[in-house]
């Protein structure tokens, strides 16, 4: 009934942690990995750690993550599909709900569960957010206009609390290829899983939009969970800027131009103004530390690379700590060189921010 679906580039302990966790939960899913690495070691050791039932098909050459997905599609054969990325795993119940979910709402194409950055499952990572020509452009009015920056700030951070800490499926404009559970029927009504537009990046948002269009529902259920140790590499925006690109091209053909015409005005009118005052806590080589008072929790703490926190990763903590430490060392390893911004909020929607700088990049996860 299942077919998860996996793509290796040199991640093959990360490959055979992530189908662990799926075998765990239901040893008859059908295991599918492409692997994209064009390297015969790799592909050894690919193969040494997967079960022997498992399907191994080589790739010729990269094909990128979306046309490797889509060999893997070829060579499935479940009702559902299990879309998971190396650096992540699934938490027991997660198929048995997702399936049970997908039958009471047959309406749905595609779900997400309530993803984890870290293992000891304290942040969770934001739900998928569909980047429009529209929502482009009111990020950048948010810089421009305070009022305005701390609406769609605090909009977006109640939209994803509601999602992330409710008790039903809530509608989602996006799921993050990362962890998500498709119907086959729903990727069998397009043209194309992933668009062979996209190499790396983007083919998930664009998979998001042509379900819609078609009349397929998407969400996000809490009660089905999974951990994504994410990395914040700046080095990923290589590929994410032109893959960015098409994706404006064929789905907003018009209207991006149109929009983008106007906030490219608009910055050159505009100079950017200061929405949030942060306390600097400069440059930082161990994870910082907060008092948080008892009598004020319990507080919403985010995290985030963007000044405006969209996206960023959520955690409600209940407890009081004298020195409270926000980052656990999962996470601390997870975060790569650059600026990073934190906002505390307690019950009485008072808010302390603060912002500061990693010196130097971690061990990628790849690397272990």
């Amino acid at each position: 009934m299942i077919s998860a679906l996996f793509v290796n580039y040199f991640t093959h302990r990360l490959i055979s942690r992530a189908v662990e966790s799926v075998l765990a939960d239901d040893l008859s899913a059908e295991i599918i990995v492409v692997d994209n690495s064009e390297d015969s070691v790799e592909y050894a050791n690919l193969a040494s750690m997967l079960p022997a039932n498992a399907k191994l098909i080589r790739a010729e050459k990269n094909l990128g993550f979306g046309k490797a997905c889509n060999l893997a599609f070829e060579n499935s054969t479940g009702s559902f599909i299990l879309l998971l990325n190396p650096d992540a795993v699934i938490l027991p119940g997660f198929i048995k709900g997702a399936v049970e979910c997908m039958q009471q709402y047959p309406d749905f194409g595609g779900i997400a569960p309530k993803t984890y950055w870290d293992n000891s499952k304290t942040f969770l990572l934001p739900p998928g957010q569909m980047p429009t020509p529209l929502w482009e452009l009111s990020v950048s009015i948010g810089f421009r206009l305070p009022v305005w920056g701390k609406y769609f700030s605090n909009r977006f951070k109640s939209d994803s609390i509601s999602a992330l800490y409710g008790d039903s499926i809530t509608n989602q404009e996006m799921l993050s290829g990362s962890t998500a559970f498709f119907r086959r029927s729903a990727i069998l009504s397009l043209n194309h899983f992933f668009r062979p537009e996209f190499f790396m990046y983007y083919e998930d948002t664009d998979l998001s939009i042509r379900l819609l269009r078609k009349g397929w529902k998407l969400g996000l259920n809490p009660a089905i969970e999974a951990i994504h140790e994410w990395e914040n590499n700046p080095d990923k925006a290589v590929y994410s800027g032109s893959s960015r690109d098409s994706f404006m091209k064929l789905n907003f053909p018009r209207i991006s131009k149109v929009l983008g015409s106007s906030r490219n005005w608009i910055e050159l009118q505009m100079q950017p103004k200061t929405v949030y005052h942060y306390d600097n806590l400069g440059n930082l080589s161990h994870p910082p530390k907060f008092h948080l008072a008892p009598e004020d929790g319990p507080y919403i703490i985010e995290v985030s690379p963007h000044p405006l926190f969209i996206p960023a990763a959520y955690f409600q903590y209940a407890g009081a700590l004298e020195a409270f430490p926000v980052f656990s060392p999962n996470i601390w390893r997870l975060m790569f060189k650059g600026d990073y911004f934190i906002r505390i909020t307690n019950k009485k929607a008072e808010q302390n921010l603060y912002r500061f700088s990693m010196l130097s990049p971690p061990v990628s996860l790849s690397d272990n």
